[in-house]
């Protein structure tokens, strides 16, 4: 209730208790002022109370909650069930305009504002994460996860790319021109074609593998064609092979490479790759760089790298997943970069309006943490990065397993060895007939599953680990392109593992539970 309409109220009940009613009114409306003038996480969070107070308010901006609206229009926010209104607060616009994703709606003042807010709201905890603001020159939050957006980031890439040879062969044309009018024609003639030749130059996009599908896909999608940079072992480490990378450039030419697409988070023993010297190389033969940083703004180390990648070399895109950082749920994803004209075309690339949705997932969870829930967030997650690690250490040397040593560079995943004798043998050679005696716990191991290691542990409430099984020898084809032992990110690693992963929300009861549920399973593989 507004200040007039308050007042208005002392002729009907005490004015003492009006006053009263003023002050807390006051707080809140201190509250939403602030949010608008600092466009800052706040300092605590706010309850949900107050944060759906604000979502209510700035809903009735929009023209499908004016009182008196009369909709003419083949689009008019109507939304038919009352509980998918209540779900979305009422914001039924999306956000955006046909010619831009960003464009305020006129119809929607409420729903624009609320991305402009998210938009500030996230930079400022990128910010407080660990990320310098010259890597940080704008961001755009988007409704599709982490692999499309990834192919429209390309796509973009690759028509601003076919614009500066259009221009460049448009420049030839009228030098021709001028100095040779006798030959117009024919020089009109070589630099069209020059011209549709140039277009289509920069195909390739440099790829050090990570075995995962979206990654590739993105490419594929983007109609490019990906280059398989194989890794290189470096004691546990899968790392990326920066001199292989380079003669590929010197191979296929910097003019028909398109961009680098490297990774930042990753499962062990893959570890990050080496994005500071990718992005030096990238300067250096002018080739467009992406980072794939799904789940890496948790990780002030991977921050780190991105903010001196940014600086010495050549970024044009980092993006991350709103679900795997911000814990919401799944279908957005964070475009950022230093150079805020190449985010804006982005914005202005995207076809049509979005879904506001995960935009106001993120609006509501960061106001909900607050600067201090977040520090908080990502304080915890690094101690119990060392407690996650202690623990599997303690696990592995209990059953003759190792820890792969990969801490000091992937800060998020572990990997644990399964090369046991006593697994070995009871998977060559236990097998159960149908009454659910003399296997682990009535499954039917065949030869060398140890990927029954990890449906065991899903069955026993415990998700998010993988197994690696390279006896298994798992072939795939993807876009055409063949990769042996999938899954690993390499031809020939050395042993089979089980990888887990300490990322941001994770408690230390989580991890208790985990190891002692993978220690009982252990011991029960050992007794068949």
């Amino acid at each position: 209730m507004n200040l007039k309409n308050l007042e208005t109220c002392k002729g009907l009940i005490k004015e003492s208790y009006i006053d009263q009613a003023i002050q807390g009114t006051t707080q809140f409306n201190k509250l939403l002022e602030t949010l608008l003038i600092h466009k800052k996480l706040p300092s605590v969070g706010y309850n949900d109370k107050i944060i759906e107070l604000i979502l209510n308010e700035i809903s009735m901006m929009d023209s499908n909650n004016f009182i008196e609206n009369i909709g003419v229009g083949e689009r008019e926010g109507r939304i038919y069930s009352g509980l998918v209104s209540k779900r979305h607060y009422g914001f039924a616009h999306g956000i955006g305009r046909s010619g831009d994703i960003t464009e305020q709606q006129p119809k929607a003042a409420g729903s624009s504002l609320i991305q402009k807010l998210t938009h500030s709201l996230v930079l400022d905890a990128m910010k407080l994460a660990g990320l310098e603001l010259t890597s940080l020159s704008n961001c755009l939050l988007l409704p599709m996860a982490t692999g499309m957006t990834l192919t429209l980031t390309m796509l973009t890439l690759k028509s601003i790319s076919n614009n500066n040879n259009n221009n460049n062969n448009n420049n030839n044309n009228n030098n021709n021109n001028n100095n040779n009018n006798n030959n117009s024609n024919n020089n009109n003639n070589n630099n069209n074609n020059n011209n549709n030749n140039n277009n289509n130059n920069k195909r390739y996009v440099l790829w050090p593998r990570i075995d995962q599908k979206s990654c590739l896909k993105s490419i594929i999608t983007a109609g490019l064609i990906p280059i398989v940079i194989p890794n290189i072992l470096d004691g546990d480490m899968i790392r990326t092979d920066l001199n292989g990378l380079e003669e590929k450039i010197k191979e296929l030419g910097n003019e028909n490479i398109l961009c680098v697409f490297s990774t930042t988070s990753c499962f062990a023993p893959r570890v990050p790759d080496k994005i500071i010297e990718i992005s030096e190389i990238c300067k250096r033969y002018n080739i467009g760089h992406i980072i794939n940083n799904a789940y890496g703004l948790q990780c002030s180390k991977i921050l780190h790298n991105i903010s001196q990648a940014c600086k010495l070399g050549r970024v044009d895109a980092f993006i991350q997943s709103t679900d795997k950082n911000f814990m919401v749920p799944v279908g957005g994803a964070i475009i950022c970069g230093p150079n805020k004209e190449f985010i804006d075309q982005i914005a202005r690339n995207y076809p049509g309006r979005a879904n506001s949705s995960p935009v106001l997932d993120v609006f509501i969870t960061l106001l909900s943490m607050g600067k201090q829930g977040w520090l908080h967030l990502l304080k915890e997650r690094k101690e119990l990065l060392i407690y996650f690690n202690d623990k599997l250490s303690a696990l592995s040397l209990e059953f003759n397993e190792r820890l792969l040593n990969t801490i000091n560079e992937n800060k998020i995943s572990f990997a644990l060895t399964l090369s046991t004798k006593n697994l070995n043998t009871t998977f060559q050679n236990k097998e159960i007939s149908g009454g659910g005696g003399g296997g682990v716990d009535g499954v039917n191991l065949k030869d060398d599953s140890f990927s029954m290691i990890g449906s065991k542990l899903f069955s026993r409430s415990c998700s998010g680990s993988r197994v690696i099984d390279l006896k298994s020898n798992k072939r795939i084809i993807i876009g055409g392109l063949e990769f042996n032992n999938y899954g690993s990110h390499i031809e020939n690693y050395s042993t089979s593992y089980l990888t887990v992963a300490c990322a941001i929300g994770i408690t230390k009861l989580e991890i208790d539970t985990f190891i002692q549920r993978l220690s009982k399973l252990f011991k029960q593989i050992q007794h068949q």
